[in-house]
């Protein structure tokens, strides 16, 4: 009876999309209202028998179920049962089974699922009946999630309900770690804000110093892409950081040299703190690794003892994990694509100027934040070609598109009239073609989402 009646109200409201297999926009404020109307009357006997923890969560349960066999995939109903149901569980302060529903939410509707799992935790987190020790275990790494995604904003809400937690945990070590965090991410923050002015002033002046610096920091203190970071470095305006990345690129072959570098970067290490020091020792132990298995002696020994403490020290480095977002900025001249798997994705010029190629200087594709310099398969700057894959991890490949901007200079605002960017999907594939038929060269900065 109960799904008649749910099924009569869709019809006659209308709430109801087209259903398809993709992910839905989540219902506006009236169909969320009428939905919650029917979904309070159909469950109201059992709402108001949920007084105990386990009632509460056995009704979430229930309403979880019914949700998820629900053939009407795009409704309000669907949604406002998720919805409900979420709040029961964290109601009966039951982390997993809220978390759970979010997850199962965001499968099928466009929620930002790492905000709202933010937020399940807050929640919770607020009651004083919650468990602090085993709920600041989940925050902790849904924190390192948001890092890794560069979500500073979530990262630092779980931050605050992770400081908050280990306070009453009355556990020292705990509420250092947490508070050591804090700093990391605003830290971290403030790095990232820092490398959009980098980029355009390398631009311009590819040798700058201090823009080499803030590049070369965040590609290998932050991302751990020290491949990319470490030419930068080497160019910085930090003599110590000069000095360290010219011998690191150098390939030194030794194990004296390569000992050598390792220590270098213990030394250095010392003068940051947390996840930035972590990083580097880890980088400082690699290097003694390399060396060890040919030195010998007084050499050999320590080096031992150095790396054993090195090894201790896990590194938490921002690492592409699975992204639910693409911002890409490039510089376009004429008509080229941008061929996106799950996993990889790659430039296709259809034979005019090839993307980042044509003033004078290669360009970067800044992809998130992250500069990369595609490498093409044949010479020139211009004709039929495709560059090497970029790896990468996508959650899905339905991504709609969002013009930011099209200017002359990369970094300015502003939409100049040229033809429209599309999407083509293909099988497992998911193409971007722009056309620009109109003349000059453009940036182009868009975000699929």
């Amino acid at each position: 009876m109960r799904w008649i009646l749910i099924a009569i109200f869709i019809v006659f409201t209308g709430v109801i999309e087209a259903a398809d297999d993709s992910r839905v926009a989540v219902p506006d404020v009236g169909a969320q209202g009428k939905a919650k109307k029917v979904i309070t009357s159909l469950f109201d006997d059992l709402i108001k028998d949920a007084k105990t923890p386990a009632q509460r969560i056995s009704l979430a349960e229930r309403m979880f179920a019914e949700a998820r066999i629900s053939t009407d995939s795009s409704s309000s109903i669907r949604y406002m049962m998720f919805l409900a149901a979420r709040e029961h569980a964290i109601a009966a302060l039951n982390h997993e089974v809220a978390l759970r529903i979010v997850a199962e939410t965001a499968k099928r509707f466009r929620i930002d699922e790492l905000k709202e799992r933010a937020a399940v935790l807050e929640a919770i987190g607020r009651s004083p009946k919650s468990d602090a020790a085993k709920l600041l275990g989940v925050v902790t790494n849904h924190i390192e999630s948001a890092i890794s995604e560069e979500n500073f904003h979530v990262a630092s809400q779980l931050s605050r309900t992770g400081v908050a937690l280990s306070r009453r945990t009355r556990d020292v070590n705990l509420q250092k770690k947490q508070l050591t965090l804090s700093n990391d991410i605003r830290r971290i923050q403030q790095m990232h804000a820092r490398l959009a002015t980098a980029f355009h002033v390398i631009d311009e002046e590819p040798d700058d110093p201090l823009a080499n610096k803030v590049i070369g920091e965040y590609a290998c203190f932050v991302r751990g892409d020290w491949a990319t970071g470490l030419p930068s470095l080497a160019k910085s305006n930090d003599a110590r950081l000069n000095s360290i990345a010219k011998a690191e690129v150098a390939g030194p072959e030794s194990a004296d040299q390569q000992a050598e570098i390792g220590k270098m970067w213990a030394d250095y290490a010392k003068r940051e703190k947390g996840m930035i020091r972590s990083n580097i020792q880890q980088r400082a132990a690699r290097w003694y690794r390399l060396a060890l298995p040919r030195l010998d002696g007084l050499a050999r020994k320590t080096v031992e003892v150095r790396l054993k403490e090195l090894n201790e020290i896990a590194a938490v480095t921002v690492r592409p994990s699975a992204v639910s977002r693409l911002e890409i900025e490039v510089l376009i001249d004429g008509h080229d694509e941008l061929h996106l798997t799950r996993k990889t994705l790659w430039w296709v010029s259809k034979g005019d100027a090839k993307p980042g190629l044509h003033r004078g200087t290669p360009q970067p594709t800044t992809v998130n934040g992250k500069a990369w310099q595609p490498k093409w398969r044949k010479a020139g700057a211009r004709g039929a070609d495709r560059t090497e894959p970029l790896a990468i991890n996508l959650k899905k490949l339905d991504f709609r598109i969002k013009v930011i901007s099209i200017t002359n200079k990369r970094g300015q605002t502003g939409i100049a009239k040229r033809s429209p960017i599309k999407l083509r999907h293909e099988k497992e594939k998911l193409v971007v073609s722009i056309p620009d038929p109109q003349g000059g060269s453009m940036w182009y900065r868009f975000m699929l989402y």
